[in-house]
């Protein structure tokens, strides 16, 4: 499944993406990919490929994620990416 993950970012984002990219091995374990950045009105944006639910929902749901990211953001907002067909 791909997602994109988005939410509005509440401290520093030279520090949230410090922690971001220690968790790189985790992700690791339930993503192909993910890539994230800054976008407007103070959100960051993550694009997930080939994410394993089960496993990220794990991951995230922990009381050590939480206090590590905690400070950093609100509640995410998560949307599926679907393919569509080229244009006829």
């Amino acid at each position: 499944m791909d997602l994109a993950i988005v939410f509005e970012l509440l401290g520093d984002y030279d520090e949230w993406r410090k922690v971001f990219d220690e968790d790189l091995p985790a992700r690791q374990e339930f993503s192909e990919s993910m890539i994230a950045g800054p976008v407007d009105n103070g959100q960051v944006v993550i694009l997930s490929y080939g994410v394993d639910m089960e496993k990220m929902t794990a991951f995230m749901g922990t009381a050590e994620f939480a206090e590590r990211t905690g400070k950093f953001h609100g509640p995410p907002t998560v949307y599926q990416l679907t393919e569509m067909a080229p244009p006829a």
